[in-house]
């Protein structure tokens, strides 16, 4: 086994941000699991261990080992769920065998990290098609009614302040007294699936992006985040951290080739259950007058963005508190 001369970190699956530096890395394609010495694992800190099963070390001997879930980044490969095996003491801080060597080229489960991708300002989309076959006449499509319904939403929140009916066409299609700063722009694209990261200074860019989650966030993650922000007692992250991972687990199974048609037709459903929802929040905003041409046009996009044959997938929500009129989001500076 050879040590790699390579600068990497561990990181918390469910916090990206809770993360430990790792230089001591050893690949050894001879061995199946991944191992990680238990002092990284505690400095996560709230890294929950999910069960233990009997693994086959190196040297031929059967033990029973805890395992956990963590993320590694080594250079700019990011795994985002690894399943890694604890030890109390090994020559190595973290050792990779074949099933991470493998993660390597299955492209579903790895991503390229990108500070343009992963920054708090901004909103990144993974776009998949439904029948593995991206034509460029959808791809417009879904792009140009994404940027019709955030413009939508931007008018919803009182962002965008709309008096005629004239107005409302303006703002939605022309981007007519939108400034510069809140128009929704194409921050990073990639290939593969199609992977892009939206930026606007409008707090609505947070709203839009649990538009095209359908409007169903996760319970739970929201109530680890709350219970988080509110110091609440250890147990109880610890209880809602293995959920988590089980529920995120589930989501990303939807998206595997073989799902993607059933999620689709879930996605479709719950974005035209938005419908009356929002139909509620626009009589509540906007004036009478113009309630009824702004619902029309809404409606229009929800039903033609739901019938480009394109399955969005949030990787990244932007954090509320970057977004909204304030002088730190502008302009927004990225680490290459």
């Amino acid at each position: 086994m050879k040590s790699l001369e390579i600068e990497g970190y561990i990181f918390n699956p469910v916090i990206p941000e809770e993360k430990v530096s790792v230089t001591n890395i050893d690949v050894y394609y001879g061995y199946t699991d991944v191992i990680i010495k238990r002092k990284l694992v505690e400095q996560l800190k709230t890294i929950p261990e999910l069960g233990r099963e009997l693994v086959n070390l190196p040297s031929g001997i059967k033990i029973q080992l805890p395992y956990v879930e963590i993320g590694i980044r080594i250079n700019s490969v990011k795994f985002n769920n690894l399943k890694a095996f604890v030890v109390e003491d090994n020559y190595y801080d973290l050792v990779l065998g074949k099933s991470a060597i493998s993660e390597l080229f299955d492209f579903e489960n790895i991503q390229v990290s990108n500070r343009k991708k992963e920054s708090k300002e901004l909103l990144s989309i993974r776009i998949h098609s439904v029948d593995n076959s991206y034509k460029i006449l959808n791809v417009e499509n879904f792009l140009r009614e994404s940027r019709r319904l955030f413009n939508v939403s931007m008018i919803i929140e009182g962002e965008i302040e709309v008096n005629t009916l004239e107005d409302i066409d303006n703002v939605i299609d022309n981007e007519i007294g939108i400034p510069e700063n809140k128009k929704l722009q194409l921050s990073w694209i990639e290939e593969g699936s199609i992977w892009i990261t939206l930026k606007s200074t409008a707090k609505s860019l947070f709203s839009f992006g649990k538009m095209l989650v359908g409007g169903k966030s996760s319970i739970l993650e929201e109530k680890f985040y709350e219970a988080k922000k509110n110091k609440i007692e250890s147990e109880t992250l610890q209880e809602l951290l293995p959920q988590i991972i089980e529920e995120r687990k589930a989501e990303k199974e939807k998206f595997t080739a073989e799902h993607r048609h059933e999620t689709n037709k879930i996605w479709r459903e719950e974005m035209k259950e938005q419908i009356s929802f929002l139909d509620e929040m626009i009589t509540k905003t906007i004036k009478p007058e113009l309630a009824l041409k702004l619902i029309e046009k809404k409606n229009e996009i929800i039903e033609t963005l739901c019938n480009q044959n394109m399955l969005p997938e949030i990787i990244n929500m932007p954090d509320k508190q970057m977004l909204g009129d304030n002088p730190r989001n502008l302009p927004i500076i990225y680490e290459e």
